[in-house]
């Protein structure tokens, strides 16, 4: 059974120099390499995406008022799912989050919500979107200094 996963949404597209920037940092770092997009890192197995899943994907960002809320339009996204859930592997996906949100000027979509932060450093946005119901529920995305954070509180985890 899967993992947790999180997406970086990034302002600009990927220029084929970051892409590759990107596999030679994760081949740097896998302790196997199983494909061109399934690794295993301190032997856990790890699954990168890069672009966004469907054509419409980043069009569901400008719907949830994505752009009014971050201050910019996601032009790309890369991915990255643990394929096993232990604290490790939560871990492991945080630091790529936080390298990789860094290295491209990128946010951490964290795919929902990690419960109600009131204290914290960084910049941690609520995007609200409409649910079944009528319910108005919500997802977290932040930034890198957020995740630097994240990753040092007590409750640390990644959506699963």
């Amino acid at each position: 059974m899967a993992g947790p996963a999180a997406g970086i949404i990034l302002p600009e597209p990927l220029t084929q120099v970051q892409k590759n920037d990107i596999f030679l940092y994760l081949e740097s770092i896998a302790s196997q390499i199983h494909g061109k997009y399934d690794y295993s890192i301190e032997g856990r197995p790890f699954l990168y995406t890069e672009g966004p899943e469907t054509d419409d994907a980043l069009q569901i960002y400008i719907d949830e008022a994505v752009p009014e809320v971050i201050g910019w339009i996601p032009q790309d996204s890369i991915g990255f799912a643990a394929m096993c859930k232990s604290e490790q592997d939560h871990r492991i996906l945080g630091e790529l989050c936080l390298y990789f949100a860094r290295e491209l000027s990128g946010l951490i979509d964290f795919g929902w919500t990690l419960g109600k932060l009131t204290d914290y450093c960084g910049t941690l946005y609520e995007i609200y979107y409409d649910k079944h119901n009528g319910l108005n529920q919500f997802y977290h995305v932040g930034d890198a200094e957020f995740m630097e954070y994240w990753l040092q509180h007590p409750g640390f985890h990644m959506i699963k």
